[in-house]
């Protein structure tokens, strides 16, 4: 996926932080490593790993990370990360930690056992964060304590779109006789007030739960960026193309964050005749996938969503499904389409 400017800049901020030789030696100083998560190869786990993450730390009530960059280190066995300003584990103490990548600025609340930051969403970056809590009793530091294991979550849905030209019969439409084609451009595709900033939250007990406040919206989500959608201008008969994923906050909390999606879609016969076209970049004919407890579909943090759009053989409508992957399993639902 093309990266944008915000890409660039958090990428810049780490660049101190890219991976090391190293050996692993259990000092007594405070590490991380990964104990289980839900990023997968298709996310920015990969460069999580190469960068390194931001740290707010507190043994008892001191604080002794404050939002700190994490170096990541390697031995060829081993991959952990650890801080230039190294601290120890102390006896009888309890920790609290929370990480996020990119670079976050979190505030610590609730007895410090959740932290919240403010984060921008401009639909290009996957957000991964992650809370632990750790209690330590008499003797346990010194060499040998180890390190705090840590559960990384996506905080973010992935958003992508198949079109597919299901039209099979030849020579009915257009001028172009028994030889003709139908092809299909894809415009102005975008997630409608996506763009913006939003609180987020995660605790640093086991359940590593993650809540969202509401979404200040400010732009769209394009999917239209020079490079990024292959095949859009001319999606040929029998055939379909795929956008790169994007990336919108979860609607699963009592906030409305109700997708709405613009698009126009039109077809042309192999002579450049348009034979139909399917608009829906007007505001009252944008496409709406509702939320908040009602029966269509909800966006869940760590979910990637396939919305496929199916203009049909006849050209007079287009069906509209998603896929919904749960990295173990897809689940398949209908949606509602406006009327073409």
């Amino acid at each position: 996926m093309k990266k944008l400017f915000i890409l660039a800049a958090a990428i810049v901020a780490f660049a101190s932080c890219s991976t090391e030789q190293a050996t692993y030696v259990e000092d007594g100083s405070i590490k991380f490593t990964t104990m289980e998560t839900r990023a997968t190869a298709v996310s920015d786990l990969d460069t999580l790993k190469d960068k390194g993450f931001s740290v707010l730390g507190y043994a008892g009530t001191v604080e002794i990370f404050k939002n700190e960059a994490a170096t990541s280190k390697s031995d060829g066995t081993n991959q952990w990360w650890e801080m230039a300003n190294k601290k120890y584990w102390a006896d009888n103490l309890t920790y609290n930690f929370f990480v996020a990548y990119p670079n976050g600025q979190f505030t610590a609340a609730d007895g410090l056992e959740s932290a919240t930051l403010n984060f921008e969403n401009t639909g290009e970056i996957d957000l991964i964060l992650a809370g632990t809590q750790i209690k330590t009793t008499t003797g346990a530091n010194g060499a040998g304590r180890g390190a705090a294991h840590m559960t990384f979550k996506h905080a973010l849905s992935r958003v992508a779109f198949k079109f597919v030209n299901m039209y099979e019969s030849a020579g009915t439409v257009g001028t172009g006789g028994a030889a003709n084609t139908i092809s299909l451009k894809v415009e102005q595709l975008e997630l409608v007030n996506q763009v913006g900033t939003a609180g987020v939250t995660i605790t640093s007990t086991s359940e590593n739960t993650i809540t969202w406040g509401a979404l200040t919206s400010t732009d769209n989500i394009s999917y239209m960026v020079a490079g990024e959608f292959a095949g859009a201008s001319a999606i040929a008969q029998g055939g379909n193309a795929q956008t790169d994923y994007k990336y919108i906050l979860p609607n699963t909390d009592n906030t409305d964050k109700t997708l709405k999606i613009k698009c126009k879609i039109t077809a042309s016969d192999s002579d450049g005749n348009v034979i139909r076209v399917f608009d829906y970049t007007a505001e009252d004919k944008y496409i709406t996938v509702k939320s908040n407890g009602s029966t269509d579909l909800a966006h869940d943090a760590g979910k990637s969503y396939l919305y496929t759009m199916k203009v049909s053989e006849t050209l007079n409508e287009i069906t509209f499904t998603v896929d919904v992957e749960d990295w173990d399993y897809v689940v398949e639902k209908e949606i509602e389409f406006p009327n073409n």
